[in-house]
């Protein structure tokens, strides 16, 4: 193929020839003294080349029997005029078999021919040969050889090519390819018909699909209408055929006429169906029929007293392959239709088997499946053995992976509130390993069982008694009533709380076995903290800090001042002291001049006035119980001060009272909304959190207000 720049060679080359030829041109006669000699002309001839590239090495021009390649041209020659030369230009230049070569096309100026023989002119002359490119295409196939597809050969370069594939090729009535995709060079075409471009050598290759005749049919005349039909597949894919179970032939599609048995695939007899298929061959597939059984099944409770609603009752050959399966009714009945033979009948509820068993099949009937279901009973008793009413059991199914003894799971089956009599009942619990737990706020219980029939299971549970003896740690050991007494768990929580009777004691009922901290507040003071382990019924003496303060009054003659007024005052710091909540402001001696009261441990400050009489007294209760004797005296400076200044005296009374009213009412809300918060949370209406910081909050408010001290 000529280039845009043919023309200007050739010119440039004409213009050489031109001038050289000049050179040898010698004027006869011009030089006397060489009249006589002899004058022989010669030329110059060119030869040259357009289209080869540098990537060919070999010989491409013949002159003369010697052979030139690429980077020799362009190729001068001097010859004499008229003499004859021989030349040729070889063609193809191959620079890769089956891939890239070089084509003459033509020759210009002395000779159009691709060799031959030359004679040389006077004036010279050049010679041009041009070559085109040319790259081979490949065709194969894949199966390779598997079918001859016309276009592979060398085509000059850009060309364009188009190649078509046959969509299928027909081996046999069984086995055929089908044409999938078109590889260029790594590049993938799904048509069957392309151009390719031929800017370089190229392999293209048509990928066919093997595919193979599936027969599909019944032995019942094409009634069976199976899902899949007859017809090519592609080798390796997979396909489902689904036969109908049942058929009816007649108008009244209730009755039944036939009961799929089988599949015979190339001879292989297959009771699966659906049918899976792994095409690798051609194949026969045959569904078989045969005249059903009408059976009906109902499934019970192992006592046979409680049909079973809701299981999937599935029937199986012998084999193991499942033949039927259905959904028991309301009255535990699930009708079907059967061929004649030997099944395994097995219920299921989800995906636990409940019932198994084999049965011989040859006439209609009716068969009756029992259930491993039994009945359970749970008793929960407490340390004690006194029914536990109300407590809440919940029974867990054990679930253990294959091989193992441990339990990989649990999941909850039922949960139940014990009744009066500590009684909690369960119907209809499969056969297996179960845990049971029992709840009253938190677990009390725990027992795995192996249920294989009905049974009644006692638990004792983790709840006992405490009888608490509240006393002072006074010699007599009295009795302290009217103390708040706090039980508290592991986890610091207030658990239990109550008042001790006029006899000092309380009991609680029902509480957690466990460790325990006790506290027992009295006179808004706390005189006792301690631990106990609470396994079974148990009754404890708990000495509190209490002691017991004797006074005799007396006036200066040392007679007794019965009736004396008394006022009690605790002593908190130095300079500062709080009035002692006795419930009373009238504290008295008895009739011989003598008071006795029980307090909490600590410095009290006691005044005593009968009349003109006044005395005063301050002791420690910190080591044991006090007794003394209190020498009042006349105070002629408070009685006079008492007359002068009664007025405003009794004004500021008023003033100090109203005072201490406003802060009694008020320590009693706030008692009063304690004990709503603990009711609340003991009631499981307030979550933990709320219930702690409310708890703080008021009784640091009590606190301040003195009305109870945090123990």
């Amino acid at each position: 193929m000529r280039t845009s720049t043919t023309p200007l060679i050739i010119t440039l080359l004409s213009l050489c020839f031109l001038l050289l030829n000049l050179n040898n041109i010698h004027l006869v006669g011009a030089d006397n003294n060489s009249a006589n000699a002899i004058t022989v002309q010669t030329a110059t001839v060119n030869f040259s080349q357009v289209g080869i590239d540098a990537d060919f090495t070999g010989v491409i021009l013949t002159v003369d029997n010697e052979g030139y390649n690429v980077s020799d041209f362009p190729i001068s020659f001097r010859w004499e005029a008229g003499s004859n030369h021989s030349f040729a230009y070889n063609s193809p230049l191959i620079v890769k078999e089956n891939c890239k070569r070089y084509v003459w096309v033509s020759t210009s100026g002395l000779s159009t021919a691709q060799n031959g023989t030359i004679n040389v002119p006077s004036e010279g002359g050049i010679i041009e040969a041009y070559y085109c490119t040319e790259y081979y295409l490949k065709v194969k196939t894949d199966p390779e050889s598997l079918v001859v597809i016309q276009g592979e050969g060398w085509y000059e370069k850009n060309a364009e090519k188009d190649l078509v594939a046959p969509e299928f090729v027909e081996v046999n009535d069984t086995l055929r390819y089908k044409f999938d995709y078109w590889n260029i060079s790594g590049v993938v075409v799904k048509s069957n018909q392309i151009t390719i471009r031929m800017d370089m050598c190229r392999t293209v290759t048509a990928h066919y699909a093997t595919q193979y005749y599936l027969l599909v049919s019944d032995d019942i005349g094409g009634l069976s209408g199976i899902s899949a039909q007859s017809g090519w597949y592609d080798k390796c894919s997979n396909i489902t055929l689904t036969a109908p179970d049942y058929i009816s032939r007649g108008e009244n599609k209730s009755s039944v006429d036939y009961v799929f048995s089988h599949w015979n695939v190339n001879g292989i007899l297959i009771r699966e169906n659906p049918l899976n298929i792994h095409v690798s061959m051609p194949c026969t597939i045959i569904a078989h029929y045969v005249t059903p059984l009408n059976i009906s099944l109902m499934v019970t409770d192992w006592s046979g007293e409680h049909v079973l609603q809701g299981l999937n009752l599935s029937i199986f050959d012998l084999d193991g392959d499942l033949i039927f399966s259905g959904i028991s009714d309301e009255n535990g009945l699930l009708n079907l239709t059967l061929k004649p033979g030997e099944y395994v009948l097995s219920a299921f509820s989800g995906r636990r088997k409940v019932a198994q068993q084999k049965v011989v099949i040859s006439e209609p009937e009716k068969i009756h499946i029992r259930a491993w279901a039994y009945q359970l009973n749970v008793k929960c008793i407490d340390r004690n053995h006194r029914p536990m009413a109300g407590v809440v059991v919940s029974i867990y199914e054990l679930l253990y992976a294959e091989n193992t003894t441990l339990p990989e799971n649990k999941s909850l089956v039922e949960q139940r509130r014990a009744n009066e009599t500590g009684i909690a009942l369960f119907g209809m619990l499969w056969n297996g390993t179960y845990e049971i737990i029992v709840k009253d706020g938190k677990i009390i219980g725990r027992e795995i069982i192996e249920l294989k029939a009905s049974d009644q299971i006692t638990i004792k549970c983790n709840k006992t008694s405490l009888l608490l003896n509240v006393v002072s740690f006074s010699i007599s050991e009295e009795p302290l009533s009217g103390a708040i007494v706090s039980l508290r768990g592991e986890d610091d929580l207030t658990i239990f709380r109550g008042v001790t009777d006029q006899n000092g004691q309380i009991k609680f009922d029902y509480i957690y076995v466990g460790n325990y901290r006790i506290f027992v507040d009295w006179l808004d003071r706390g005189v006792y903290s301690g631990s106990i382990i609470v396994e079974d019924e148990k009754e404890l003496l708990i000495k509190c800090s209490v002691f017991r303060a004797t006074f005799k009054i007396v006036d200066p003659s040392n007679n007794p001042l019965p009736y004396s007024q008394i006022s009690i005052r605790r002593i908190t710091g130095p300079g500062r002291t709080a009035e002692v909540n006795l419930g009373t402001k009238n504290i008295r001696a008895d009739e011989n001049g003598v008071f006795s009261i029980l307090l909490p441990s600590g410095a009290y400050e006691f005044t005593f006035s009968s009349g003109i009489f006044f005395g005063k007294s301050v002791i420690n209760l910190n080591n044991g119980d006090y007794s003394g004797v209190v020498q009042c005296s006349i105070n002629l400076n408070i009685w006079l001060a008492a007359f002068l200044s009664s007025a405003p005296l009794l004004i500021l009374s008023l003033l100090m009272e109203r005072k201490k009213i406003k802060r009694y009412l008020e320590v009693k809300r706030y008692q009063g909304m304690l004990q709503k918060l603990e009711n609340m949370y003991n009631g499981g209406t307030i979550e933990y959190k709320v219930y702690r910081k409310l708890r703080e909050e008021y009784e640091t408010k009590l606190m301040e207000l003195g009305g109870r001290r945090r123990a």
